[in-house]
């Protein structure tokens, strides 16, 4: 039936429909291009998953299919009143669960909400039907939100060009400066902060600071914090493709380059694993003849991109699982302290570091390498590691008021990182092993077998499992009751009711594992307690 509306009525309501709808759409796609880096590879292994395929493709997105069908083949007005209906629940339901998604507020993201604001309300104010405006948008939003986006990004191209040649000048110009370059995918931050840690108690030290890894954060650290006075510089290097991590050594020419270890970690982007190794390979290749290549010995992937792409002749090859050019051994994690013994040449030192996680030696090797290379003696390296902490996130350890002990290990997750915090949170022997997780992403044809992996020891290890996503849950469940018949697994994505049903269970004497990408206010709940 026909709802009539005078015109006014219809203007209005046409107006209020077009604002809601756009600022739940808008800011839903610009997040998630956001978090994507602008990146076209990922955006495109995003909606390709099984969230992505749920983000397009949701009764809700049906249902405003159906309602701009109707509008356009019967009644603009009962299409708007029917799409502001669905646009106010979609909003309250997003505010009722605190996960109403919005884009950090860059200078450069705030020139695309203005951009596509301005562009939306240029349509809607020239249009000759507005209801009939209102519903094509719906449609394009996602295009329109694409095509500005890449159109605003021309001028951030051209000066990041501009940046990364300016700051390749400016290090051209310090050949005193010592560049550390650390690559790997997983623990190039923890061996990126422990290294500075280490190094800021001899020399001048400056890194590359959290979640900066790319050519261009590297190029305006080096603009803006490196100084003449700077001795060494650490840079952490992080891709996605080929040729990221070549652009990046051109700018800063490092001398001395750390790999830490290769595995599936993005694999879904890089394609193969061959294309992994060599795209780690390239911080080896663009070593001089007469630097050092500091390389995980305990990964046959980073070992094979020695072998492939190294240019230096000096290579220091370091273990925590057997004998090697530096190693470990009597690894012994205790409460207060992580202990192992050093061995390098004919040395031989104990290292007591106050931190937890056993798979955080490998990363100290690596820093003792660098280290002895810069003329340190392993003796002073051991006293200055006892300074070092873990970055945030990355398996820290707090016990609350209510002797409830968390791992917060939510910074990042990859298959071999997954297994080591497992085998923390085990090394706790508290009562009862709790986890959350959203399980691992960007692996590509991997991602079934490396989560069934994980989900059998999660099982061995767990008592309670929350998964906070649909994309790697059926996978983990069938594995984890694969191992363990009879152990539950929850999935649940709103985070009052994560909290509620974790408070519900958790007891004195009882640990929780946090693990990938997990809000911190969650964390913070239980760290609160």
């Amino acid at each position: 039936m026909e709802l009539n509306l005078s015109t006014n009525s219809l203007y209005y309501l046409g107006i209020a429909v077009w604002l809601l709808a756009a600022l739940k759409g808008v800011f839903l796609d610009t997040y998630y291009w956001q978090l994507k880096e602008y990146r076209w590879d990922r955006m495109l292994e995003f909606l390709n998953s099984p969230k992505g395929r749920a983000f397009i493709v949701s009764p809700l997105n049906l249902i405003r299919a159906l309602i701009i069908l109707l509008g356009i083949y019967y009644s603009f007005s009962l299409a708007l009143t029917a799409l502001a209906l669905v646009t106010i629940f979609r909003l309250i339901n997003n505010f009722r669960h605190h996960n109403f998604l919005r884009p950090k507020p860059t200078f450069r993201m705030l020139l695309m909400l203005l951009a596509i604001f301005a562009s939306e309300a240029l349509a809607i104010f020239f249009a000759a039907n507005l209801a009939l405006a209102v519903l094509i948008l719906e449609v394009l939003r996602p295009f329109l939100v694409t095509i500005l986006m890449h159109i605003v990004g021309i001028p951030f191209l051209i000066l990041k060009k501009y940046l990364m040649a300016k700051a390749t000048k400016k290090r051209l110009a310090m050949p005193n400066l010592k560049v550390i370059g650390i690559t790997g995918s997983y623990g190039k931050s923890s061996t990126k902060e422990f290294l500075y840690q280490i190094l800021q108690h001899k020399f001048k030290t400056i890194k590359t600071s959290k979640h900066v890894n790319v050519d261009i954060g590297i190029a305006q650290i080096l603009l803006k914090e490196v100084k003449d006075s700077t001795e060494v510089f650490i840079v952490e290097m992080g891709a996605y493709k080929k040729g990221e991590i070549a652009s990046s050594c051109n700018i800063v020419k490092p001398e001395i380059g750390i790999l830490t270890g290769v595995n599936e970690q993005h694999l879904s982007i890089f394609g193969s694993i061959q294309n992994t190794i060599q795209a780690k390979g390239e911080l080896l290749a663009s070593l001089p003849t007469n630097g050092l290549a500091i390389v995980n010995a305990d990964s046959p992937n980073a070992l094979e991109s020695l072998q492939k792409c190294n240019n230096a002749e000096k290579v220091i090859k370091y273990s925590s699982q057997t004998k090697a050019d530096l190693y470990a051994n009597n690894i012994e994690q205790k409460d207060s302290s992580l202990n192992f013994t050093v061995h390098y040449k004919d040395q031989t030192t104990d290292f007591s570091v106050p931190i937890f996680g056993e798979h955080f030696v490998q990363n100290l090797l690596a820093c003792v390498a660098c280290a002895l290379e810069l003329g340190l003696a392993l003796e002073e390296i051991s006293q200055y590691a006892k300074s070092c902490q873990v970055l945030e996130g990355s398996l820290q350890i707090f016990e609350n008021s209510k002797k409830i002990k968390i791992i917060d290990d939510s910074y990042n997750s990859n298959p071999d990182g997954f297994i080591s915090a497992l085998n923390s949170l085990k090394n706790l022997k508290a009562k009862r092993n709790f986890l959350v997780t959203m399980g691992m992403i960007e692996l590509g044809e991997k991602n079934d077998e490396l989560h069934a992996q994980v989900g059998q020891k999660i099982a061995e290890i767990c008592d309670e499992i929350y998964v906070t996503s649909a994309d790697s849950f059926e996978i983990l469940k069938s594995s984890i009751q694969k191992t363990n018949p009879n152990r539950e697994v929850t999935l649940i994505t709103d985070h009052q009711d994560l909290i509620r049903k974790i408070n519900d269970k958790i007891q004195p004497g009882d640990a929780i594992l946090f693990e990938n990408r997990l809000p911190q206010s969650i964390i913070n709940q239980f760290k609160k307690a």
